[in-house]
């Protein structure tokens, strides 16, 4: 209830007579209901959660605080413009970017006709979520140890002869069994694979002398946790050895700039100086990081400011096309003292079988 009432004062700091919450992890995140076709119609004294018949039994579990109304359609127009109505609102804010065109022309037309006005919202909700409170980084903190612990669980399994498809499977059991709601993203690459910012596993075996990148993503209770680690299977080469040291100091130079007040973009620029320095500037094309859940971005056209309580990821990469790549990733938190690094994985370059 903290959450709605926080947004509740900022509509009325805005003028707004309601707002619209229509993305899922939006109202999952004000109310609890988890459903695909549920809405919030937010008032600076009310909420009503209208959810479509799949969803209705599962909302009233998961947010039995509130006022629930079952809808007859999927875009609950009907039930929307009919609330609105009732409730005297002449102005409501949506987000525009949450909805389809056809969508929010199917809403404008019908509440319009009750003398109401659509108005783009200003981010509020994003920027809400941005900062997480405890709660969200305990479940933030959570899913990285799922991530640890399916890391020590995989890194034994890499030997000569198994193929990236059988440690993939092995990767989602390990994460299932440790406690993950779902699976945002998994990568198992190796050799020349690695090369590849983001591919998906295939039946290329493990060689000695591969370069393994690993990276993914459990879900915890809505949230989620996002660590890369890339070893070698066998002996270390010198180019390997090499690229592997710069790739660590990159990570240690956007940790170390990701303070608050800092920018996205000066974040980024600190971590792309040293790869560029080291004459492999045209083979880092991804921005340095991203939010967790939802914004902010640390990239070079950056201008999120970040704060204390964002998350976000640290992931500078150098990636050598039919060769290999290296990427090291970190689920960060932003503190008054800068970032800390929520993995207990080792970052150390690690020689394995």
């Amino acid at each position: 209830m903290e959450r709605l009432r926080r947004l509740q004062g900022g509509l009325i700091a805005r003028g707004w007579d309601a707002l619209l919450v229509s993305r899922p992890e939006d109202v999952r995140y004000l109310s609890g209901a988890r459903g695909g076709m549920v809405r919030l119609v937010v008032t600076p004294d009310d909420v009503l959660l209208l959810a479509h018949y799949v969803d209705l039994e599962e909302s009233h579990l998961q947010a039995p605080y509130l006022p629930i109304r079952r809808t007859l359609t999927v875009s609950s127009i009907p039930e929307i413009a009919e609330h609105l109505k009732k409730r005297g609102v002449r102005t409501l804010a949506v987000d525009v970017e949450g909805m389809t065109h056809g969508h929010y022309q199917r809403l404008a037309q019908q509440v319009r006709e009750d003398g109401v006005e659509l108005a783009p919202d200003d981010g509020i909700m994003r920027k809400m979520r941005w900062l997480k409170d405890e709660q969200k980084l305990a479940r933030i903190r959570r899913a990285t140890e799922i991530n640890d612990l399916a890391y020590e669980r995989i890194f034994p399994r890499l030997v000569p002869g198994v193929t990236e498809r059988q440690i993939a499977l092995e990767i989602q059991r390990a994460m299932w069994e440790a406690g993950a709601e779902s699976i945002r993203f998994l990568a198992a690459q190796f050799g020349e694979h690695s090369a590849l910012p983001h591919y998906y596993p295939t039946d290329r075996p493990l060689r000695r002398g591969d370069f393994v990148l690993l990276d993914w993503v459990p879900v915890f209770e809505g949230y989620w946790s996002d660590v890369t680690r890339t070893v070698v299977a066998g002996e270390a080469g010198e180019q390997q050895r090499a690229v592997y040291e710069v790739v660590k100091r990159a990570q240690a130079a956007g940790l170390a700039a990701a303070v608050p007040g800092a920018t996205g973009h000066q974040a980024d620029a600190a971590a792309r100086r040293v790869i560029e320095d080291a004459g492999y500037g045209d083979r880092f094309g991804h921005s340095l990081g991203h939010g967790i859940n939802e914004g902010p971005n640390l990239d070079q056209g950056s201008a999120d400011v970040l704060e204390p309580g964002m998350v976000v990821t640290i992931e500078p990469g150098i990636y050598i096309s039919g060769w290999g790549g290296v990427r090291i990733e970190d689920t960060v938190v932003i503190t008054a003292e800068g970032a800390r690094p929520l993995s207990r994985t080792s970052k150390e370059l690690m020689v394995l079988c």
